[in-house]
Formats: structure tokens, sequence, C-alpha cells
């Protein structure tokens, strides 16, 4: 069982993406896992076969490092049932844990699919339970979603009654453990700072205007001046750990995105090392699978700060709870109209108030308030941002 988060301690494996015995590829789908905070997907670590299953289906509370399955990396294999002469057979490697892969169907279950039918399906936007799987069993394969994709006769999908209530639960269950924990040991302090936002709206509005491979929204904005204002202040991008703070590597930052069950964190790598626009599709790609519960384990864990936007639903200001182990939390609320003081003058402004929940073991007052004048000026300036022809 991998530790999907520094906080993780136990998961529970959901489903099987791939049957027993089956050759899975480098990077292919392997099971779904419900970890602390999130649903995400494991992926095979190394190309080869799943033998010797170790645990069984929809087992609760695993402790993380548990070996669930082992996977030969050798290329004959295992003895399969019936083979003429098992002596033969080379014996199967085993590295690092991974999940055990059965695919099931009908109520309760999971529609039979190979790891490129179910990658082709997400990319694609389409619910297996709708393809016709011409496979062994009626398995879906990567050339049936291609040829549904093209305007194949579909088919009911599946029941499977209960099943998402219960994910519910349980991931509710699993925040509420987390923000305790947050609560509990780590000494929050806050404090917020009100941008002058006319000249990000209309930038945003501008490079909306311009097309690209993504929409450029406001938290792709966020985004970027969060990831570009810690290069800025390098001394706030580092955590608590084993009684020190610890720099962090890199420059990650973590989104906030609502699905049905709760929240989730998928984390940008390396954001301050991608345009504005390299920024948006990553945004739009993560959200799309946090609301598909198909994370994976790579876009999930640490990140230097998150993010948590609530402006879109009418919220003013907000202090949110920090995610551990990240010494910083922002919290954005909406643009709203308000007369401000210029030059002695009053005139009516767009403001989005941005809070700040900080880790106090990592990041005093005077770092806390270094950052926000960052992140402020970096908004405030959206040309600095990479917006085309945007000026402050």
């Amino acid at each position: 069982m991998p530790a999907f988060s520094s906080t993780m301690e136990t998961g529970k494996l959901l489903n099987w993406l791939v049957e027993e015995g089956a050759e899975v590829s480098k990077g292919d789908l392997l099971a779904e896992i419900e970890t602390d905070k999130a649903i995400a997907e494991l992926e095979a670590p190394a190309t080869g076969r799943l033998v010797n299953v170790l645990v069984p289906a929809s087992e609760d509370d695993i402790d993380v490092n548990t070996p669930l399955a082992e996977l030969s990396t050798d290329g004959a294999g295992v003895t399969a049932p019936g083979d003429a002469n098992p002596a033969a057979a080379a014996p199967a490697e085993s590295p690092a844990p991974v999940a055990r892969a059965r695919e099931v169907s009908g109520a309760g279950g999971r529609v039979p699919a190979s790891p490129a039918a179910r990658r082709a399906a997400r990319d694609a936007g389409i619910e297996l339970a709708d393809v016709h799987g011409t496979g062994p069993g009626g398995r879906v394969t990567e050339a049936d979603v291609e040829a549904h994709a093209a305007g194949a006769v579909s088919r009911a999908p599946a029941a499977a009654a209960g099943q998402a209530s219960d994910k519910v639960r349980a991931m509710r269950h699993a925040i509420a453990k987390a923000m305790v924990h947050a609560k509990t040991t780590v000494p929050h302090f806050y404090a917020e700072t009100d941008v002058m936002a006319d000249a990000l709206i209309d930038a945003k509005q501008r490079a909306a205007a311009a097309g690209g491979a993504a929409r450029v929204t406001l938290t792709a904005l966020l985004v970027r001046a969060a990831a570009l204002a810690l290069k800025d202040v390098p001394e706030a991008n580092r955590h608590w750990d084993e009684g020190g703070a610890v720099a962090f590597d890199t420059i990650n930052i973590g989104v906030a995105v609502a699905v049905e069950a709760g929240v989730v964190v998928p984390v940008i790598r390396s954001a301050d090392a991608l345009s504005l626009e390299e920024t948006a599709v990553e945004l739009e790609s993560l959200s799309s699978a946090a609301r598909q519960n198909s994370l994976r384990q790579s876009q999930l864990g640490a990140a230097s700060l998150t993010i948590s936007n609530l402006g879109m639903h009418g919220i003013d200001r907000f202090y949110p709870v920090i995610n551990v182990p990240e010494p910083m939390i922002i919290g954005i609320g909406r643009t709203r109209r308000v007369p401000v003081v210029i030059d002695d003058m009053i005139a009516i402004r767009s403001v989005m108030t941005c809070s700040f929940a900080v880790d106090h073991r990592v990041v005093d007052g005077a770092l806390c308030g270094s950052y926000a004048q960052a992140f402020r000026q970096r908004l405030e300036d959206p040309a600095s941002l990479g917006i085309s022809g945007a000026n402050g």
C-alpha cells in the first residue's frame, strides 16, 4: 500500500482494474485506492505480470507499505495453470508492493476493461458501461472504445446500488480525520490582504478571448501567482518535519477541487516552471480527473501550499484549514465592487480578499507578510504572470 500523502497511515483497496495474471506495462492503471483525502488510481511501477494476490477486494484499513500483490518483471513470468512443464518456469520477482488486479461486473461491480481501454474512455469522456465489450467474457478493449466513439451501439450501464453513497461516507470520514489532525497538531495563525483586481479581471478576459489549449481561469492565474511568489520569497517554501523546518526541493501548488464526496487536492508539479497556458492545461486536466475519481498517485501528495477558491460561491473571505504537511493554504474570496481610497479620492474598484492560514512553526508573521505582499503584487501586475499585452 503506497503512501499517497505524508499523513496517510492506512488505505482501502476499492477496485481491481486488471485481471490477476495479466500482462501490464509501466504506468497502466492497476487499482483504485481510497486514501485519507482522495480516491486515487494506482499505476504499475514496472512492466510485467501480476501474480500472487495478497489482499482481497474492498479490504479496509490496509497499513501503508503492506504488500498488495507481487509483480513479476521476468520475461518468462510464472507458471500458469495447465502448463506442461511447470518446473521450467522462471520464479517470479517481487519488487515494490503493487495492487492485486481483478475485474468484476454486475451489481456492485466494475465493468471489465483493459487499462488502455480505461485510459481511452477517460480521455474521450465515455462511460465504460456504455461500451459493448468484444473481448473475452465481454471485456472492453481499446478498439471497442474507439468504435463506440465513432458511433457504435451502446449498452445500458450496470447497476451499482449503494456504491456511490458508501464512497461518500468513507471520504467524509477520511476528510474529518485529516482536518482534526491538522487543527489539533498545527499551530495556525491567519492573515489577509485585499487585491485590487481590475487589471487581473481585464487580463483574464483578454486571455480567454485569445483562446488556447485550455481556458485561462482565475484559479489558473492564482496558481501562477502563488508559484512565482514562492520564487520571490523562497524562505516560505518549506515545511515542518521531525522537529525542524525543511525546505521543499520544488515549487508544487495544490488546488482544492470540490467533488461529490467532499474535496480533493491534486497537485501541479514544478508550477513555477510552467507557462500560464501550461498551468491552465494542467489545472483543467487535474480538475477533471479529480471529479472522475481518476487521480493517480503522482498527482497527489504534499505541495508547497494549497489554493482554495470559494469566490464562485459568493464567499467574501474565509479561513481554511492547513493541508498537512504544507505550511500554508490561501483562501480566495469573490471579487466585489467596493469603494476604496486612492490618492485621497474615493473610487469604486474590484477587490478580492485573500486569506492566509499559516503554520507558525515554519512561517512567522513577517515572512507571511513578505509572501502575501509578493502574491498580491503578482496578481495586481498580470503582465508578470505571462498574459500577453497585460499591464498593471
